[in-house]
């Protein structure tokens, strides 16, 4: 009887725990981040080309929006993670070919090592078995646009839940 509920004391223990990793998703309070993360169609990173938006080049500025990412707390990172799943279409073209979405953006700032610093080129590759034969750029057209809407928004679900993994595995929270 003793070992029956030693058993159940671990097993509560356990669930108690991976609970708490998983928590940090659920419970993350990304209304904080708001004015942020809803203005990532708007986004300029700072080492990128020129971008145009609705057909008007937009004039190199001090590049407010990846400030404030770039300023704000640890806790953004998840909310950056969910929006993995946000496949609203940005003002931000690609080659004349589509519209950035808020999960490319997202992908694209969680790599940055003053933001997240995730190796997110190296996940996507093992993901999705690709090389480095293309551009990153390329590779991300490939998987998520050039498919049928159901198989691109799967093939986002896959990148973030391997990307979810990737933090609860390596990221430690500041108590």
């Amino acid at each position: 009887m003793r070992k029956m509920i030693l058993f159940f004391v671990i097993i509560i223990c356990v669930t108690a725990c991976a609970i708490k990793k998983q928590n940090v998703f659920t419970n993350s309070d990304c209304s904080k981040y708001s004015y942020i993360l809803d203005s990532l169609t708007y986004i300029e990173f700072p080492d990128e080309y020129d971008y145009y938006v609705e057909g008007n080049l937009l004039p190199k500025k001090e590049n407010s929006i990846f400030k404030n990412i770039e300023k704000s707390d640890k806790g953004i990172i998840p909310c950056l993670i969910e929006k993995l799943k946000d496949t609203t279409q940005t003002n931000i073209r690609y080659a004349d070919s589509y519209n950035y979405t808020h999960s490319d953006v997202a992908l694209f700032l969680l790599g940055y090592k003053e933001v997240a610093n995730c190796p997110t080129y190296t996940l996507f590759g093992e993901e999705f078995k690709k090389g480095k034969s293309f551009h990153f750029d390329q590779e991300i057209m490939t998987v998520f646009f050039l498919q049928d809407k159901a198989t691109s928004y799967n093939n986002r679900l896959r990148l973030y839940n391997r990307i979810k993994k990737w933090y609860l595995k390596n990221y430690k929270m500041k108590k």
